[in-house]
């Protein structure tokens, strides 16, 4: 069964440094990701992002938002999750952290135990200035 987040609202300074998303993952935990933007207003999305965008190695993965800051707010951005326990575990844990010079912007955590080969996971953040 997926799990769909209603609009998650990030924080930002306009004025301040690129936005960064790390997605972390537990180390029990596989599976793959899909970034994708639109403009409000629009049902048209774009992928961004390095390919392959996987969770299988206990690594941060890290991406810059490719929005300039000024029109940032003038988009949406999903993050499509598709994750599951490593073999005999039970766990899934993935975090996506938005980051802005250094700091913490947002931070969503999924975790849970199933029993299930792996569950689908939709996120999606709109930005607003500060």
């Amino acid at each position: 069964m997926a799990k769909t987040s209603k609009n998650i609202i990030v924080d930002y300074n306009p004025k301040g440094g690129p936005i960064t998303l790390e997605v972390l993952a537990g180390f029990a935990t596989l599976g793959e990701f899909v970034l994708a933007s639109r403009p409000k207003g629009s049902f048209e999305f774009s992928e961004w992002g390095k390919d392959p965008k996987r969770i299988d190695d206990d690594m941060n993965d890290i991406f810059v938002v490719p929005f300039d800051l000024a029109r940032l707010d003038d988009f949406i951005i999903l993050i499509l999750g598709k994750y599951g326990p490593a073999p005999e575990k039970t766990q899934i844990k993935v975090e996506y952290l938005f980051l802005q010079d250094g700091d913490e912007l947002l931070k969503t955590t999924i975790e849970e135990t199933t029993d299930e080969p792996f569950k689908r996971y939709t996120h999606k953040y709109s930005f607003r200035k500060t």
